[in-house]
């Protein structure tokens, strides 16, 4: 799903969920959210954003408040789950070599 969303919303689903994100780095300071823009620019709350999430966040999985926030989310038709699944399948790991050490310590979202 496409959502568009102001910063203020954003940090709202941040702050009531939490979640790995990409595009910008957070970290939660008491109450509320503190959020970065790759550029090193603060997440303006009354600017909007596009973002992408998956149809069960959409529609309230985990509490978040996407389709509260937009209703009129669009629906990419983009099953975003499988490429995940085919790049961990590819990535034929074992207990020799677990997924984990596959994955970079690039620092996304932290609380």
């Amino acid at each position: 799903m496409d959502v568009q969303l102001t910063g203020e919303q954003v940090m709202d689903n941040l702050l009531c969920c939490g979640g790995a994100v990409a595009g910008f780095t957070y970290h939660r300071a008491g109450a509320r959210i503190i959020a970065e823009l790759e550029d090193g620019s603060p997440l303006d709350p009354e600017a909007t954003y596009h973002v992408l999430v998956n149809s069960f966040m959409y529609t309230g999985g985990d509490d978040y408040l996407f389709a509260t926030h937009d209703p009129d989310g669009y629906d990419t038709g983009i099953p975003w789950r499988e490429p995940v699944i085919e790049w961990i399948l590819a990535q034929q790991t074992s207990a020799e070599r677990p997924l984990e050490t596959l994955l970079d310590d690039t620092q996304r979202g932290r609380w």
